[in-house]
């Protein structure tokens, strides 16, 4: 190895020379590296302020979403709510429900259907029984070898539901019961033998059959998925055929291998029953659409086998009935009420009371409150102090100066900081505009700022104002809207929406939202021949189409209230009887309500007398048109909205109701603090172009950038020290070749002088 070169990373310097190379090249190093150390410091600095920007961008997203809640539907229309007896009764109120007291008196709670078998010998042994049964609408299949568990297995692979579970007990103690997933009388579980006698064998069944699930003089069957699917297919069974049964003594074949329930329906209304009348009704749960055979006007049925049964049209009684199906039964001030379940949803708008206790015989009774809380509007207003308090506290922190050893905070002296500080004060104190009379800004509820530039509010001033004028305080906060006209209010409005001058701004309309319509072109006078399918679609229901269908006989008033009691219609349209006809109207106003309705049959006056094209007198709805201040507005039913080149109320949003065109009204709009502190805050925290988070981007951008020049510079400084360490090595190599030559020169000097 030649003196002075490296092998792995090991020097050898200096060893020809007697010069320390090593500490030469390590000091020029060291003055190579003095920019990059400067630039390092430069950086840390940088990336220090950038990470107090960060949190500085955080104090303030935190402050506008405070001011923004309190411009929210319930920041001022909280609701507390109090029961007298909260062992029978508790309430919880929206924003949406109004003050109000209410006498509740419960004699029953809803309670979900089971049934159990009669005691077996144990939950695995084989009950040795064959056959099949249906429960709510779905075969199960048996085998002798099955036991209680392979039973409760398949019952629950089902998923039909009920819930099957097993009791062990011990030797002669074991039970399957069956409970109903959702309770009310409306679920209670439907079983039937169809074939071979399982239920019944195992004490879940006993003694003759009766009517099943009945509502006034109609007797209703299962809930199948499908009208037109064979009922066979749809119970997931096999070998059921053709079958007679009898209905008030009259006979009507059915064969449930081939026939729906449209099937089915049509057979019992064409036998010409006296008084009878079958129909498919169609029950919409939520997502869950089913449908059932429904038997109105009879008063016996007779089964020559069991497709009644497998119908649910008549069932067994429980041979083993552990909690009867049962629906709710209160009062609330007097007035008697059911529900399905023990949570009560729809009787007091904006409210929900879970039932806990009753007693038939002498009803539990609780006085349930529902009030205005000022305590949670004082609680936003607290949130929102808290939230301004802390950005502003953060920047006095992080702008502090040292006058003895002169070190500045990192925000010492940052004009964004300022800006913020100043313009957010300034934005507080000032006058909402459009406000008039004795609370016009928050200084007027008692909002003040301390020395130590706090913000803070006087409780009895605020309480005063809230006990006075709760509107006026929500004014001061909320985007809020007025107009002389009732049938002009205002909806909804943006950032963009600027306030209106005292006097408002003038809405003048020049076309009325109408609603769509088709008057059947044929009159219907007598009942229907034969079975016909009316299908409705259109802008309203999107790409969905919805089917119902007219059973024979059906009148025009039948298929009105057909068409008005379909859970998939009725929140859309509403049908009616125009001049004999049927008419069908949408309930929503212009384009947004446009539909289409077909049949197909040809129109008569034994049918709807819609027709294949919808033949008869169509009218599409239209939105409404108009301006805002002036100004282009768009319309959506009876929405009208301030267009984007409109440069006072874009995004502003009123609702016309009335039927003049014209000049209608003007709209006040006010822009409450919360709105528009809202609004500062995105000023400095918006992605794209706010204050701080520009300013923490081009810090961010800078560190980078360093960072780069930090890297490039060590990547020469590299270089350098390879270069140094080449140098000096070659310097050492000559130094030791010069040594070897003047060595042997000396040798040959003194063998010659020999």
């Amino acid at each position: 190895m030649s003196v002075g070169s490296s092998l792995t990373g090991v020097t050898f310097g200096g060893l020809s020379s007697g010069i320390d190379t090593d500490s030469i090249i390590s000091r020029l190093i060291q003055l190579e590296q003095v920019p990059i150390q400067r630039i390092q410091r430069q950086a840390a600095v940088l990336q220090q302020r950038s990470q107090v920007y960060g949190t500085f961008l955080s104090k303030i997203q935190t402050f506008g979403q405070a001011a923004n809640s309190l411009n929210s539907f319930g920041a001022f229309n909280p609701m507390s709510t109090a029961s007298s007896a909260s062992t029978v009764a508790a309430i919880t109120a929206t924003p949406s429900a109004t003050e109000g007291r209410y006498d509740l008196r419960v004699s029953k709670l809803a309670s979900a259907h089971k049934i159990g078998t009669t005691a077996q010998a144990s939950v695995e042994a084989a009950l040795s029984q064959t056959g099949t049964f249906t429960i709510n609408g779905k075969a199960i299949a048996v085998e002798s070898t099955d036991s209680l568990k392979s039973i409760a297995v398949k019952i629950n692979d089902a998923r039909v539901g009920v819930t099957a579970s097993l009791i062990d007990g011990g030797t002669g103690s074991a039970f399957l019961t069956l409970t109903a997933n959702n309770s009310g009388a409306e679920n209670k579980l439907i079983l039937a033998d169809v074939s071979g006698s399982v239920l019944q064998n195992i004490g879940v069944l006993t003694g003759s059959t009766s009517v099943a699930n009945a509502s006034g003089t109609t007797a209703q069957g299962f809930k199948f998925s499908s009208a037109s699917t064979n009922v066979q297919s749809m119970l997931g069974a096999t070998g059921l055929t053709n079958q007679t049964i009898q209905i008030n003594g009259s006979n009507v074949d059915i064969n449930l291998s081939a026939d729906s329930l449209q099937a089915i329906s049509d057979r019992i209304n064409t036998a010409g029953i006296s008084g009878v009348s079958a129909s498919v009704e169609t029950i919409i749960d939520g997502s869950n659409t089913s449908y059932r055979l429904n038997v109105t006007g009879a008063t016996t049925f007779t089964d020559s086998g069991s497709t009644l049964q497998a119908l649910g049209i008549v069932q067994r009684a429980a041979g083993n009935q552990l909690t009867g199906a049962q629906d709710a039964e209160f009062s609330l001030d007097g007035i008697n009420l059911k529900s399905k379940t023990n949570t009560v949803t729809t009787v007091v708008p904006g409210a929900t009371i879970t039932l806990i206790k009753a007693n038939e015989t002498t009803p539990e009774q609780a006085l349930l409150t529902i009030s205005r809380d000022p305590g949670q509007i004082k609680t936003r207003i607290g949130e929102f102090l808290s939230a301004f308090n802390d950005a502003q506290q953060f920047i006095r922190d992080a702008s502090q100066f040292d006058a003895e050893t002169f070190e500045a905070g990192p925000l010492f002296g940052d004009s964004t900081a300022q800006q913020f500080e100043a313009t957010a004060v300034q934005q507080i104190f000032q006058n909402v505009p459009g406000l008039t009379g004795t609370y016009t800004n928050l200084a007027s509820i008692g909002f003040s700022l301390s020395k130590e530039g706090q913000l803070e509010v006087d409780d009895a001033q605020l309480d005063k104002a809230l006990a006075e004028n709760p509107d006026a305080v929500k004014r001061l906060f909320q985007n809020v809207g007025t107009s002389s006209n009732q049938q002009l209010t205002y909806v909804s409005s943006t950032a963009k929406s600027k306030a209106s001058p005292s006097t408002g701004y003038a809405v003048n309309v020049t076309q009325l939202a109408t609603k769509s319509y088709l008057s059947a072109g044929t009159p219907q006078t007598g009942p229907s021949t034969s079975l016909e399918t009316l299908t409705f679609g259109g802008a309203m229901f999107g790409s969905q189409n919805i089917e119902v269908t007219l059973d024979i006989g059906s009148t025009l008033s039948s298929t009105i209230a057909k068409i008005n009691s379909d859970p998939r219609l009725r929140d859309f349209l509403v049908a009616s009887e125009d001049s004999g006809a049927l008419k069908v109207e949408s309930k929503r106003w212009g384009t947004g309500g446009r539909f289409t309705l077909f049949s197909n049959q040809t129109g008569t006056g034994l049918n709807s007398g819609v027709g294949p094209g919808g033949t008869g007198t169509r009218y599409d709805g239209l939105d409404v048109a108009g301006t805002i201040a002036g100004q282009a507005a768009t319309g959506f039913g009876q929405f009208l909205t301030g267009a984007a080149t409109n440069t006072v109320a874009e995004g502003l949003q009123v609702q016309y109701t009335g039927t003049t065109t014209g000049a209608v009204g003007s709209m006040i709009f006010t822009k409450g603090q919360g709105p528009l502190l809202s609004e500062l805050s995105q000023t400095f925290t918006d992605a794209s172009n706010g204050l701080v988070a520009s300013a923490q981007k081009s810090l961010d951008a800078q560190v980078e950038q360093m960072n780069k020049q930090i890297e490039d510079l060590n990547k020469a400084v590299q270089q350098k020290t390879i270069d140094l360490r080449t140098k000096f090595a070659a310097m050492e190599q000559a130094i030791t070749a010069a040594q070897q030559q003047g060595q042997r020169l000396s040798a040959m000097t003194q063998s010659n002088a020999r």
